[in-house]
């Protein structure tokens, strides 16, 4: 494949990302349910630490922060497609960072 075709399908993959990052909420019963269960994930961290000494590990905040973003990104109204898109992109953020504080925890706990 020459160059140019490759740099061809390099653009329109980085357009067809932007568009799906940037497109119109969806809304809908899925968005509040993410939403929600995230707020909940997110108290009940909250509250393990506080309360009675983290029964529940604390890394877990950023999976319910995850969901919080997530699901508030598809819930705003249509004029808002760059603030739902940076939502998305904090939402992927937090999604990678939990799963790689996880895989190194676990890592570190396999070695010893």
């Amino acid at each position: 494949m020459s160059l140019d075709l490759r740099l061809k399908a390099e653009v329109c993959a980085c357009i067809s990302i932007t568009a799906n990052l940037f497109r119109e909420p969806a809304g809908g019963r899925w968005a509040l349910v993410a939403t929600a269960s995230g707020l909940l994930m997110v108290g009940l961290v909250t509250g393990s630490v506080v309360f009675s000494g983290s029964w529940l590990d604390p890394r877990f905040a950023l999976l319910g922060g995850g969901f919080v973003a997530m699901g508030t990104a598809e819930r705003l109204p249509t004029p808002r497609l760059w603030s739902a898109g940076i939502l998305r992109i904090c939402a992927i953020c937090l999604f990678f960072t939990f799963s790689g504080i996880s895989i190194v925890t676990g890592l570190l706990d396999a070695a010893g």
